[in-house]
């Protein structure tokens, strides 16, 4: 994910994933001066239905543009 940065986007970004049951297995988050990167490994069961995948999506695109 490639975000400007603010306090509480990790935390948002966290929130949408336990909501769904995401399993978070590595991040790394690089900040470059008013940006961030973040790129995370996850797994989780919701992660095989398409449906679910865009719910996710959304959720967290919304995230970042709150």
């Amino acid at each position: 994910m490639s975000a400007s940065d603010r306090v509480g986007l990790l935390y948002l970004i966290a929130r949408v994933l336990a909501r769904h049951r995401i399993n978070l297995q590595l991040a790394k988050v690089t900040t470059l001066g008013e940006r961030v990167e973040d790129t995370f490994l996850i797994d989780g069961p919701e992660l095989q239905h398409n449906k679910a995948q865009i719910a996710i999506e959304t959720e967290l695109l919304e995230a970042l543009n709150a």
